[in-house]
C-alpha cells in the first residue's frame, strides 16, 4: 500500500515533536518547560491522527473518528503556547484557576460540539461531512457552521497574544535578531499554514499543512528559545528571585494602581496578586500609612519608615520605559532592617557604655589620685620640714625611709594614671627642644642613690653620633629611661647596669639597658609586657611594684614610633632595647632650660598670703612652710569664709584648694574675678594648690582664672618660686 507523502511527513512530524519534547523535558526541568512540552505532545498527537486520517482511514466513519479524537486536545493547544510564552518571557503563570476556567469555555464547547449529537449532525459546528478525491488523496470535507468562525477567531487571538508577548519581551533588547526572528517566524508560519486551511486556500483543498510544517515551526521556535535565548531564562530567574525575596516589592502603574506584588508583600498585606491587581494603591496599602504618605513623590526616594514593631528601608523608584516616558510605573521596595537597627542600637549602647565606663574610670582615677595625694602632701611635706631640724643619725635614716616610701607610693599612683591615659589613647606627646645627654644624665643621677645602696655600678655611654639637641617629649623620654634603669637596679644584686644610647637609623635612637641581674625565663618574656604582670608571683612579693612600668614604657615607645624588646636568660641578666624617633631642631633652636633646684631660703620680700584649705594636716603644713619662708598668712576653711576675708584684708597671693565644702576653688576664683571687674580692683595672684594632678588639670585651673598651679604633695622650692612670682599688692594701696 502506497502512503501519500503528506502522511509520511505527518509521521515524521510526530516523531520529531515527541523527540523534541523528550529532549526539552530531560534538559530543562522547570515550570516554564511544562506547557511547552505539553504543546509539543499535542502537536505530535495532532500530526499522528491526521496521518492516520489521510493514509489509513478510507471510510467516512473512520475519518470522522480521527477528527473527533483530534478535537479532544487541539482546541487547548493555543492556550499551551500562550502559557509557554508567558512563563518564558514574563516569568509568571498566566492561567490561574479562575482565568483557566474562563479561557477553556470555547475549547470545551468546541469539543462538545464535535461529539454531540454526532459528527456531521450539528449544523452549528460542522455539517455535510463527505469524502472528496483531490489529487489522488481521499480528503474529508465539510460545510462550516457559525461556531467554526468563532473558534478560529478565538485561536488566532490566542496566537496573536503569543506573538505580542514574545515581541514585546525582546523589543529594545540587544538579543541577536536571528534568534528573535526565529521565534516570531515559527508562530507566523503556523499562522499561515492553518490560516490557508481555514480560508480554504490550501494548495491541496481540504488538507491542513500546519501539522506538516511542525518540524520547521518547532525547530525555529526551539532555536529562538534555546539557541542564544531570545525567550531567555533570565526573566524566569529574575521573576523567581523577586517572588522569593524577603523584601516587599510592589509595582504601581501611572494611575497608582497595583499591577504586581511579590509573595512577601502579599503576605504582609494579607492579599493575593489576583486580588490586588488593578486596585488603587490607597486601598491595598491602607495597612501601611507611612508608605501612603510618600506616594505623592514622583522622583526617586529612599527613607526609613516604621510599620508596627519593624523598621524598613523604603525605596520608591520610577521604572522609566519607552512606553511610559512621561508617567512611568513605580516600584516600591521595603527591606526589613529591624535587626540591623537593633544591632546599631546595641552598638551605640555598647559605645555609650564604654564611654561612660571610660569617664567613670577617669573620675575614679582622679578621685583616687586626689584622695591619696592629700594625705601624702602632709607625709612628704612634714618629712621635708623634719629634715631641717636637728636629728641624730638614726632619726635621719628614719626620715629618709619615710621620704622614699612616700615617693614610691607617688610613683605607683603615677604609673596607674599614665597607663590608663596611654592605653586609652589620651596621652599627647609634647614637641619641644631638649638636650638629650643632659636629660638622661639627670634621670640617671636621681637613681644613683638606690644603686649605691645595693653596691652596684651604673655606666652610661652615649654614642658621639647622637645629636645633642632634639625635638621630642623630654618628660616621656625621661620616663622611659627612669623605668628601664630603675627596673634594672631593682632586679640586680651584684655587678652593674650598663646604659648605651646609639643611633638606630635615620632620626631614630636605641637605648640599650643591660643588667647583671636575675634574668627572665623565655616563657615570661611576653607576659612581663602585659599590665599588672611580672615574671612570676614571687617577683611581686619580693621586689614590689605595680607591674605597669614595662607596659607603660612599651606604649610610650610605640607612641614615639619605636619598639621595646627584651633579650634575657635566667641568671645571666637582661637587656631591654627601647627605640624611639625624634626630629631635628632648626639651627636657631635653643633648649628650654629649667631653673636649678635649690633649697628655699627665707624670702627677701615677705608676702601676705591667704590660704584656702579645709584639711587640718595640710593647714599645719602650709603654715610651717610659709612661715619658714618668711611669709605671713591667714586661713580660710571654705569659699564663703575666704571671700569674706578678701573684703577686709589685702593679700599678695592666694593659695587656692580646689576641693572644698560649700564652694569649690573654681567657683571661688570666678567670684573673685567678677568682683575685681565690677569694682575695678587690681588682679589678685591666685595659685592653685590641689591634689588633682591628672594631665590637663593645670590648664583647667588657668582657664578658670587662676595664675599658677602647684600639685600636691607640694615641694617647698616650687612653693617659694610660685609666691615669688606674685606681684606685691602693697604697690596698689
Amino acid at each position: 500500500m502506497n502512503l501519500p507523502w503528506q502522511s509520511l511527513c505527518l509521521f515524521f512530524s510526530t516523531a520529531f515533536e515527541l523527540g523534541l519534547a523528550l529532549h526539552i523535558w530531560t534538559r530543562l526541568r522547570s515550570p516554564a518547560s511544562t506547557p511547552f512540552v505539553l504543546a509539543l505532545i499535542g502537536n505530535a498527537l495532532w500530526a499522528f491522527l491526521y496521518a492516520i486520517e489521510l493514509g489509513f482511514a478510507h471510510t467516512l466513519q473512520a475519518k470522522q473518528l480521527c477528527v473527533q479524537l483530534r478535537f479532544l486536545f487541539i482546541p487547548a493547544c493555543g492556550l499551551l503556547w500562550l502559557e509557554t510564552a508567558a512563563r518564558f518571557c514574563l516569568g509568571r503563570t498566566l492561567f490561574t484557576r479562575p482565568r483557566l476556567a474562563f479561557a477553556l469555555l470555547i475549547p470545551i464547547a468546541t469539543i462538545l460540539l464535535s461529539w454531540f449529537p454526532g459528527p456531521g449532525f450539528n449544523p452549528f459546528f460542522r455539517q455535510n461531512l463527505r469524502i472528496e478525491q483531490i489529487g489522488g488523496l481521499a480528503v474529508l470535507r465539510h460545510d462550516p457552521g457559525p461556531w467554526v468562525a468563532l473558534y478560529y477567531c478565538y485561536n488566532y487571538l490566542i496566537l496573536t497574544l503569543t506573538v505580542g508577548i514574545v515581541y514585546m519581551s525582546v523589543r529594545g533588547t540587544r538579543i541577536d535578531p536571528v534568534y528573535r526572528n526565529a521565534a516570531i517566524a515559527a508562530i507566523v508560519l503556523f499562522f499561515l499554514g492553518d490560516g490557508l486551511y481555514a480560508l480554504d486556500l490550501s494548495p491541496t483543498p481540504g488538507v491542513n499543512y500546519a501539522p506538516i510544517l511542525f518540524p520547521i515551526t518547532t525547530s525555529l521556535l526551539a532555536l529562538g528559545m534555546f539557541g542564544r535565548r531570545v525567550i531567555d531564562l533570565a526573566p524566569i530567574a529574575r521573576a523567581t528571585l523577586v517572588e522569593n525575596l524577603d523584601d516587599r516589592l510592589i509595582v504601581l502603574d501611572e494611575n497608582d494602581h497595583v499591577i504586581d506584588l511579590n509573595r512577601a508583600a502579599s503576605d504582609s498585606l494579607r492579599t493575593t496578586r489576583s486580588q490586588a491587581f488593578g486596585c488603587p494603591a490607597r486601598d491595598i496599602l491602607a495597612p501601611w500609612p507611612p508608605v501612603l504618605a510618600h506616594l505623592h513623590a514622583h522622583h526617586p526616594l529612599r527613607t526609613e519608615i516604621t510599620l508596627g514593631t519593624h523598621t524598613y528601608d523604603f525605596t520608591l523608584q520610577p521604572a522609566t520605559t519607552e512606553l511610559h516616558a512621561k508617567a512611568p510605573p513605580r516600584i516600591l521596595l521595603l527591606r526589613d532592617i529591624t535587626e540591623r537597627k537593633q544591632d546599631e542600637h546595641r552598638l551605640r549602647a555598647a559605645k555609650d557604655a564604654a564611654v561612660a565606663a571610660d569617664r567613670a574610670q577617669s573620675r575614679f582615677l582622679a578621685m583616687m589620685s586626689h584622695e591619696i595625694r592629700t594625705p601624702m602632701n602632709g607625709v612628704i611635706g612634714f618629712t621635708q620640714l623634719l629634715r631641717d631640724t636637728p636629728l641624730n643619725p638614726r632619726q635621719m635614716e628614719y626620715v629618709d625611709l619615710i621620704t622614699r616610701s612616700g615617693q614610691s607610693l607617688l610613683v605607683i599612683i603615677d604609673d596607674i594614671l599614665d597607663y590608663s591615659k596611654v592605653s586609652a589613647g589620651h596621652l599627647q606627646l609634647e614637641r619641644a627642644p631638649c638636650e638629650l645627654r643632659r636629660l638622661i644624665e639627670q634621670h640617671i643621677q636621681l637613681l644613683h642613690t638606690g644603686a649605691r645602696q645595693k653596691n652596684i655600678t651604673i655606666d652610661l655611654h652615649i654614642d658621639p653620633l647622637v645629636p645633642a639637641l632634639i625635638i621630642g617629649d623630654a618628660v616621656r623620654i625621661g620616663q622611659i629611661v627612669s623605668n628601664l634603669v630603675s627596673n634594672a637596679i631593682k632586679f640586680t644584686h651584684h655587678g652593674g647596669v650598663h646604659i648605651h644610647l646609639v643611633p638606630d637609623g635615620p632620626r631614630c635612637l636605641a637605648l640599650h639597658v643591660t643588667d647583671t641581674g636575675i634574668g627572665i625565663p623565655p616563657e615570661a618574656h611576653r607576659r612581663i609586657f602585659e599590665p599588672f604582670s611580672q615574671a612570676d608571683g614571687s617577683t611581686t612579693r619580693r621586689y614590689g611594684g605595680t607591674g605597669l612600668g614595662l607596659p607603660i614604657t612599651r606604649l610610650l615607645c610605640t607612641l614615639m614610633g619605636g619598639t621595646l624588646t627584651l633579650s634575657s636568660q635566667p641568671g645571666h641578666g637582661s637587656t631591654f632595647t627601647a627605640t624611639f624617633t625624634y626630629e631635628l631642631p632648626s639651627p636657631a633652636t635653643r633648649p628650654l632650660n629649667s631653673p636649678a633646684a635649690s633649697l628655699p631660703a627665707p624670702a627677701s620680700n615677705p608676702r601676705h598670703v591667704l590660704v584656702f584649705e579645709d584639711n587640718p594636716v595640710n593647714r599645719a603644713l602650709m603654715s610651717a612652710m610659709l612661715r619658714r619662708l618668711g611669709h605671713t598668712l591667714d586661713f580660710a576653711a571654705d569659699g564663703p569664709d575666704g571671700l569674706n576675708q578678701l573684703q577686709h584684708h589685702v593679700y599678695d597671693a592666694i593659695l587656692m584648694d580646689i576641693e572644698m565644702p560649700l564652694m569649690d576653688g573654681y567657683e571661688v576664683t570666678r567670684h573673685i574675678r567678677q568682683h575685681e571687674a565690677t569694682h575695678a580692683l587690681p588682679r589678685r595672684h591666685i595659685i592653685a594648690v590641689t591634689a588633682h594632678a591628672m594631665k590637663g588639670q593645670r590648664e583647667l585651673c588657668l582657664a578658670a582664672g587662676m595664675d599658677d598651679y602647684l600639685p600636691k604633695p607640694v615641694n617647698p622650692s616650687d612653693l617659694a618660686a610660685a609666691i615669688a612670682r606674685a606681684p606685691s599688692q602693697q604697690l596698689y594701696h
